[in-house]
């Protein structure tokens, strides 16, 4: 899980015109080491480089302060960048802090400009009369406002809207003889969240109707992984894998279903992840060779002679790379990690001059109790 600024207008007076550039002030990535527990790597301006924040040494529940430190199976945040995580008991957690004069703040902000005095803890959303519904993941955040979408144990979705002054939680029962497994993206297409069943086939949810609609898939049953949505006036589609290995894409306009493939000699063993670089749209999955590939698209408006195609980056100095969802930035930087724990960063298109300035951590000693210590550099 990321969290960087969007990006902001700026208007250049000698151009007169409008030009958009993102501006990074901060960047976090969250991860679980290999005891499930948060870990934080932030990047730090004044030494030009990634400094690691364990979370472990002080967190508790703050329903039960004699707790011990939760283990952590996903991580995800809200719009407002709110942390939320949910542990290996299927509690909904919200990450918070508490200062010498106010207590049980909620947690948005992160890296170098969290508060030294900060307590850090753990708030426990599942309380009260919602103490016996357990989720399993991952959590699905709306793309559009503070909503989260998940699943409990018993296959029912949920939304949970987290307002400053109260939660809202809304059941929306799955259909009969259904039952849902994932959900895999909630309002990229607004009031729209997609889910797939235990057979690999797709539905969507009208929140505003409250109706289901079956998409079914292929012919051939889907991974039960998350999707990426792609929401733009020349492309409205979901991108998913099945079990045979395929990227598979289905048109939300046209409620056609059509299938990708998968690069030559080499099945896809990971959920999709994309970001967007100009008028392509890269898709980062790893296959069964353990190595990185990408599917680009264009998504510019009208016609063009451009076609999709998979490109192979390999591995990591020989590194094989886990088979689990790539990290992506709008900006071209996807982080990954080899088989053997470690942390890389690599620029798809290096189109980042300054790439060579970034060091990254080793899994293995992140599991020291530390608090801050810069790490090695893995550049790719």
């Amino acid at each position: 899980q990321i969290w960087h600024p969007g990006e902001r207008d700026w208007y250049v007076k000698q151009r007169k015109k409008y030009s958009k550039t993102c501006i990074v002030e901060q960047m976090t990535l969250f991860f679980t080491n290999d005891s499930e527990h948060l870990e934080e790597l932030y990047w730090d301006w004044k030494s030009k480089g990634f400094i690691l924040r364990s979370h472990a040494s002080s967190s508790t529940y703050t329903t039960d302060l004699n707790a011990t430190e939760p283990k952590i199976r996903y991580v995800s945040s809200a719009v407002d960048n709110t942390l939320y995580a949910l542990d290996s008991e299927g509690n909904l957690l919200q990450r918070c802090f508490d200062l010498p004069n106010q207590k049980g703040v909620k947690c948005t902000i992160y890296g170098q400009n969290a508060p030294d005095n900060a307590k850090w803890l753990w708030r426990r959303m599942n309380a009260g009369e919602f103490s016996d519904v357990k989720f399993v993941g991952p959590i699905i955040p709306s793309s559009l406002d503070n909503r989260l979408y998940m699943l409990t144990t018993k296959g029912q979705a949920m939304e949970i809207l987290v307002s400053e002054s109260y939660t809202k939680w809304t059941t929306f029962h799955a259909p009969l003889d259904v039952r849902l497994m994932l959900i895999s993206d909630a309002q990229t297409f607004p009031d729209i969240f997609f889910a797939i069943d235990i057979e690999g086939e797709l539905y969507e949810f009208d929140i505003k109707s409250k109706t289901w609609g079956y998409c079914g898939n292929t012919g051939v049953p889907l991974q039960l992984y998350e999707g990426v949505a792609v929401n733009t006036p020349a492309k409205k589609a979901m991108y998913l894998i099945d079990v045979e290995g395929n990227l598979v894409e289905y048109s939300v306009a046209k409620g056609k279903w059509k299938s990708l493939g998968h690069p030559p000699g080499c099945l896809l063993r990971s959920p999709p992840s994309a970001s967007q670089l100009g008028n392509v749209m890269h898709f980062f999955l790893i296959g069964d060779d353990a190595a990185l590939y990408t599917y680009d698209v264009v998504v510019k408006p009208g016609p063009n002679k451009n076609k999709a195609k998979w490109t192979q980056h390999g591995c990591y100095n020989g590194k094989k790379l886990r088979q689990e969802r790539v990290v992506a930035l709008a900006s071209d930087i996807i982080y990954v990690v080899t088989e053997d724990g470690l942390f890389v960063e690599r620029s798809v298109e290096r189109v980042w001059p300054t790439l060579k300035q970034t060091s990254l951590l080793s899994s293995e000693s992140s599991t020291r109790t530390i608090q801050l210590q810069r790490k090695k550099r893995y550049l790719w």
